[in-house]
């Protein structure tokens, strides 16, 4: 092994691995501590766990609350299936609990704290008192509704449709199982993104042609405010019974990553601070987090940080807004660009490459360096519904991609000055480090125009315009898992389209603007435009189409 190789793969040791095992659905998840970075991230998609596991790695086994000894065994021998080796168990509430310690938003003070931990069957409403820094669980009420349940509401809602269409389903059909798997990946695209309305193609088998169903998100809510009822309810019940007059509420679950179903929460519990930050993988995070704290550094395995990014899920994102199929497509042709594949074939139609496209290049900014995608062939095969896309690459792609990678991670060896520092934190001081260390590119091509590498990632090896900055710093807080997204629109009359900043989301689940650009070239202190919510930036002049992007209000 080589100097340079010892130094890339020292970036990838991760240790205290945990595994979250879902019995009724049979979903994992995977964390690990990052000894580089020094903070607990997601190691794989739902697909990868038993790779990342294999060779029987030390792990820890995050369960619910009240687990009995038989689930335990149950959830045990899945996790060893996976190929991992069990070697402890970690409460999920303590580990939910943990993530929001090292996040800063529990402190000492905090005596009373609740928490809904929502898994895909049940949620569990969990009491626990903070005294002296010491966390315990006082009492654990269970409520037999979990993530699945929204499924089974959105499977009802369409089953209606389609008995006003004189076109029911069939118990136990083939017709049911293709439903549940395009509203499994509705909801989640409602989850994660703003769609005003959602429509899905159905075709039944006794029908030639296929039946349009479509849900409005005034619907979708009307689900999620009738779900959530019981679950506050109970919420409700929880702090009479324990006298709590102020405190903390914490959720975990992949529910509680859509703000309509926090913002609810929030309206009826106004007597706590609601937190739903990362919600979706907020305990098996903590877990990573609580492992590494109790039992020092685990054994480390070695993995590249940017397998781990490819190997997530895009859950927000241009991913997110595709149909299955062309789902579908995307993973073919990311995989066959990762490999470097001269062309990839795939089933699609012609319409469906355009949007492929656009989600590829939003997701995975990196393809704009090493894919040549304005010189790609495209051939259609109708009869056999398929498409074949030939894949040019640059010819210096993959060095400019090391060099720009090589800088990422400078920038987060001098942001990142200690273990265990916050999102917050971490934000703020790769804010300041790139105000201090870059400026607005004040290079030109001879007809006054700025060059290409300034409105890509390149602007990170040299200096760029508004729209390198902007895609700059989703690149780079990918590498961290902090959520954040591109904007596109206008600042100072600049004209629609003319202007490029990103907004990120904060503690509570909410979320904030912050424009890079216009606080470049500060002396450490310029950040008068770092987490500012929509008011704020409209007072400084920046407009934007508000319904394509979260509210941060």
């Amino acid at each position: 092994m080589t100097g340079e190789q010892e130094v890339e793969n020292k970036m990838g040791e991760y240790s205290n691995l945990v595994v979250k095992c879902d019995l009724m659905s049979g979903m994992e998840k995977l964390a690990g501590f990052h000894e580089q970075w020094g903070r607990p991230m997601m190691l794989a998609g739902d697909t990868k766990v038993g790779d990342i596991l294999g060779g029987g790695k030390s792990t820890a086994l995050l369960i619910p609350a009240g687990t009995l000894n038989r689930e335990k065994a149950d959830m045990k021998r899945k996790a060893e299936e996976l190929g991992g080796r069990v070697a402890d168990e970690i409460c999920s509430p303590l580990a939910i609990a943990e993530f929001y310690v090292s996040q800063g938003a529990i402190t000492a003070g905090d005596r009373d704290i609740f928490i809904i931990d929502m898994w895909n069957t049940f949620t569990d409403i969990c009491v626990m008192k903070n005294e002296l820094g010491i966390r315990s669980i006082k009492a654990v009420h269970r409520i037999d509704f979990g993530f699945l349940g929204l499924e089974d509401a959105m499977m009802n809602f369409f089953s209606a449709q389609l008995d006003r269409l004189k076109a029911g389903l069939s118990a136990d059909s083939e017709n049911q199982r293709m439903m549940r798997l395009q509203v499994s990946g509705l909801a989640r695209r409602m989850l994660y993104n703003r769609i005003s309305k959602e429509v899905i193609r159905f075709q039944l088998s006794n029908r030639k042609k296929a039946v349009q169903l479509q849900i409005r998100r005034q619907e979708f809510d009307k689900i999620v405010k009738k779900l959530i009822s019981p679950i506050l309810s109970a919420v409700s019940r929880a702090c009479a019974i324990h006298q709590a007059r102020k405190g903390k509420l914490l959720l975990s679950g992949e529910l509680f990553a859509y703000a309509g179903a926090v913002a609810v929460i929030k309206s009826r519990m106004s007597v706590l601070e609601t937190l739903s930050y990362k919600a979706e993988d907020t305990a098996v995070l903590g877990a990573s987090g609580y492992s590494r704290k109790k039992h020092g550094r685990g054994r480390c395995c070695v993995i590249d940080d940017l397998d781990v990014l490819y190997g997530q899920p895009m859950k927000r994102g241009g991913f997110g807004n595709l149909n299955t199929s062309q789902q579908n497509a995307y993973s073919e042709i990311l995989a066959a660009i990762l490999s470097r594949k001269p062309e990839v074939s795939f089933a699609g139609l012609w319409e469906d490459v355009l949007p492929i496209y656009s989600a590829l290049r939003e997701d995975f900014l990196e393809t704009d360096i090493i894919w040549d995608y304005g010189k790609c062939c495209l051939f259609e095969y109708k009869n056999e519904g398929r498409i074949k896309l030939e894949l040019p690459y640059k010819t210096d792609g993959d060095e400019t991609l090391k060099k720009i990678n090589g800088i990422v991670k400078e920038i987060l060896d001098s942001s990142i000055k200690q273990k265990w520092m916050s999102d917050a934190q971490i934000l703020e001081e790769i804010y300041r480090y790139i105000s201090n260390h870059y400026h607005y590119t004040k290079e030109h091509l001879p007809d006054g125009a700025f060059p290409p590498h300034a409105y890509t990632l390149e602007t990170l090896l040299w200096h760029g315009v508004c729209h390198g900055y902007a895609i700059s710093m989703v690149y780079i807080f990918r590498y961290l898992q902090i959520p954040v997204y591109y904007i596109s629109g206008d600042a100072d009359g600049g004209g629609f389209g003319g202007h490029a900043w990103n907004i990120v989301q904060i503690i509570d689940g909410s979320w904030r603007h912050f424009d890079m650009t216009w606080d470049l070239g500060g002396s450490g202190g310029n950040m008068r435009h770092l987490l500012l919510d929509d008011l704020g930036m409209k007072a400084r002049k920046h407009f934007w189409a508000a319904l394509n992007y979260p509210e941060c209000a």
